[in-house]
């Protein structure tokens, strides 16, 4: 392996994988890469991935996020001033992944448990002045999402709960005329049936966009979506009422 080349870029030559030179563009591949051997040498402790997906991080979880990402700053504005929240974010992905951008916006990870997350913020903690511009782009939210309330420019949802219901859990999280991110892997979800219950959280579908250059690991869609109205009252509803509607 050269110098200048990443473990990560490494691993995915291994299996004759490359990124466009689009997608390289956007991205510190420095931070990448100590993202990705984090979640490698802390999976074990932390329990990232199945043990299917731990042979896989690089191709389904990190280059995955980045392309979706690179996705995301085509459809809307992402910059240094935006400021995204990933839902129930687990390990970081892909939410970390924005601030592995070499414009970084303020990023916040969210999640209810601190088993995974926890490890992250030690690791980005311990980063010291290797952080961004040496300032502390990233925020840590322990807690369910349907009990906060916040002002977020762009959501991003990925391996939450079944689509739409996960939308209810951040209806109040994302401003007016802010975004989010549903990424559908695989079987996309359908709209059929849900319109009024999209309708009564303020929601519209803008668009789906196809990732490409992942298709290797399945099809992949982003659903965004646009804050285009008010939300009504009686959301977001107690968690086991939203629970006892998915099927």
């Amino acid at each position: 392996m050269e110098k200048s080349e990443t473990q990560f870029i490494s691993d995915l030559a291994d299996k004759s994988i490359t990124i466009s030179h689009e997608i390289l563009e956007y991205f510190d591949l420095q931070r990448v890469d100590r993202f990705y051997n984090f979640l490698l040498s802390k999976n074990s402790a932390g329990g990232f991935f199945s043990s299917h997906d731990s042979s896989r991080v690089a191709e389904r979880h990190i280059l995955e996020g980045m392309v979706a990402i690179g996705a995301l700053i085509k459809a809307t504005t992402v910059s240094r001033e935006t400021v995204v929240a990933d839902a129930g974010s687990g390990p970081g992905l892909p939410g970390f992944l924005f601030y592995c951008l070499k414009e970084s916006p303020l990023v916040t990870l969210i999640d209810s448990s601190r088993r995974r997350l926890g490890m992250l913020e030690r690791f980005y903690q311990d980063l010291g002045s290797e952080k961004a511009d040496g300032e502390n782009r990233v925020n840590f939210i322990y807690s369910r999402l349907e009990e906060i309330k916040g002002a977020f420019d762009l959501i991003t949802i990925r391996a939450l709960i079944p689509f739409p219901f996960c939308l209810e859990l951040i209806c109040r999280l994302v401003k007016e005329n802010g975004y989010v991110s549903y990424f559908a892997a695989d079987n996309t979800p359908t709209l059929d049936g849900h319109e009024s219950y999209l309708y009564g959280m303020g929601f519209s579908l803008q668009k789906i966009i196809p990732l490409e250059g992942v298709e290797f690991i399945g099809s992949r869609n982003i659903y965004l979506l646009k804050k285009s109205g008010r939300t009504d009252r009686q959301y977001p509803r107690q968690w086991k009422k939203i629970k006892s509607e998915i099927t």
